[in-house]
């Protein structure tokens, strides 16, 4: 836990099937977060399914 406040919430989420830690950083703390992935270049008028933001998105690291 960072910061003050929060809970670990299961089923609070839509679409997340496991619990959730509530991280409460918006009063006091900051938090920098950095995401790689990679993929081939391409058009956002066109992105493929499972492009990297997707993959982002959904990655799940069991």
């Amino acid at each position: 836990m960072l910061d003050e406040g929060g809970a670990v919430a299961g089923g609070a989420f839509p679409g997340v099937a496991r619990a959730a830690a509530v991280v409460g950083v918006a009063e006091k703390g900051i938090l920098d977060v950095e995401l790689l992935t990679r993929d081939p270049g391409g058009h956002a008028s066109t992105p493929p399914r499972m492009g990297a933001t997707a993959r982002l998105a959904r990655h799940h690291p069991d």
